[in-house]
């Protein structure tokens, strides 16, 4: 018993250290997308930034809810994951003119952190299950669901773009 005891309190570590860094990650991505919307020509990519930008700050307010349900208090532990992807997008715009190139690397980037999201959430999920939190074990599916759904309107945005990137030679 003492043994099983004791892996629950290492996961349970891992899982709130995880948690703590995907609401600093959710911060990060309404943040960036926020500030990259300028930079962006094509309309329905700008309409999915929006769109992603608003799911990020409803899972942001979610982790927040599980964190202080299962910690006490919501704090953040800086992404250093999701900061490191959108520290490229400056010399991503710079390197680029505004327009389907731009517009079909941003996609790019965008869907890196998406995948990584994914990642996390897929295994924040089990650890919930794992640690028997059934109703963040919800939460936690209903967001990677979202970020799946996200991923897959860009991922038909890009056969779009890709190809008008391809077009101006």
């Amino acid at each position: 018993m003492k043994l099983m005891l004791e892996k629950m309190l290492h996961l349970r570590s891992l899982y709130m250290d995880q948690v703590r860094s995907m609401l600093s990650a959710e911060e990060q991505v309404g943040d960036w997308l926020g500030k990259l919307q300028h930079a962006i020509l094509d309309r329905q990519l700008d309409d999915a930034f929006q769109a992603h930008i608003q799911r990020s700050q409803m899972h942001a307010g979610r982790l927040r809810d599980i964190l202080n349900h299962t910690a006490g208090k919501a704090e953040e532990k800086k992404c250093k994951v999701v900061a490191a992807m959108f520290g490229e997008a400056g010399s991503l715009v710079e390197g680029t003119d505004k327009g389907p190139l731009r517009d079909a690397a941003l996609i790019s980037l965008a869907q890196r952190v998406n995948h990584y999201q994914m990642a996390v959430y897929g295994a924040l999920r089990s650890y919930a299950r794992l640690l028997e939190l059934s109703g963040e074990a919800d939460t936690l599916d209903r967001i990677l669901r979202d970020e799946a759904e996200s991923d897959n309107e860009l991922t038909r945005l890009s056969e779009r773009v890709n190809h008008e990137a391809f077009a101006l030679g």
